[in-house]
């Protein structure tokens, strides 16, 4: 049977290179083609609400499917971020662009874990 390859990335306290990691630990990972700088800004979103927002410990997953990619990153945050839909400023526009790059987008809050998932098409084979 198929199965996805699966990838899992875990951090204590965030720091300020927390972004920079996961970046680097998902171009590892990405093919060698397609939309990749999509995937490392969204990505880069996700991590950045984690780090200013949440509490450690983070896990970030990448599931690739094909040319689908799968992108989870929970936290134990203390309540989900809001999307904004005119933000009056350069902050706050990390979820739109996520929304905008990616075919799916769902955010979960339960007993105290947060998950936040972005999937995209993003060509090449992984």
């Amino acid at each position: 049977p198929y199965r996805p390859a699966v990838h899992v990335m875990r951090t204590g306290r965030p720091t300020d290179r927390t972004v920079a990691q996961a970046r680097r630990w998902l171009a590892a990972h990405l093919p060698a083609h397609g939309r990749t700088d999509d995937a490392l800004l969204v990505l880069s979103e996700l991590v950045t609400n984690a780090v200013l927002y949440a509490d450690p410990p983070l896990q970030i997953t990448a599931e690739f499917h094909g040319a689908r990619l799968r992108l989870t990153v929970a936290d134990r945050a203390p309540a989900a971020p809001h999307l904004r839909a005119l933000p009056d400023d350069e902050h706050g526009l990390g979820l739109a662009i996520v929304k905008a790059l990616c075919d799916g987008f769902d955010e979960t809050t339960e007993g105290g874990r947060h998950e936040v998932t972005a999937a995209l098409t993003i060509g090449g084979a992984s």
